[in-house]
């Protein structure tokens, strides 16, 4: 369901603005128990738990995700499950979706650290 937190979608409207992101990100609320993510490159969505942040972590959080789709994460992803689908056959090739994903998780990681101070790295590794 799409998120109706006004505190929420003024931060994202903050941080759109902060990343110079043109395109409207949808955030939506699921019922789940796991870690937010981002999905869609042509109609990007976050997706919450519903679980209660504190205004910090939304901050943190969608930060994170925003960075994701800047960085066109999902597209990278996209290319290699193709390579994967191609390579079927080859037992490296199945290595290779879990180290991308990590990869691609340490790169916005560091991203993330040169948006935000000193201080608020401690409360960024806290919220991981």
């Amino acid at each position: 369901m799409p998120c109706s937190s006004e505190e929420v979608l003024q931060i994202k409207e903050q941080l759109e603005k902060k990343l110079g992101l043109h395109r409207n990100i949808e955030i939506k609320i699921a019922g789940f128990e796991g870690s937010p993510f981002i999905y869609g490159y042509r109609k990007p969505v976050i997706v919450l738990p519903k679980k209660k942040y504190s205004a910090e972590e939304y901050y943190y959080i969608l930060l994170h995700e925003m960075l994701h789709f800047k960085k066109k994460d999902s597209l990278w992803k996209m290319a290699v499950e193709i390579l994967i689908i191609l390579y079927w056959w080859n037992p490296v090739i199945r290595c290779l979706r879990s180290e991308i994903d990590k990869l691609l998780e340490l790169r916005n990681d560091e991203a993330v650290l040169k948006f935000i101070t000193t201080r608020e790295r401690l409360c960024y590794m806290e919220c991981l």
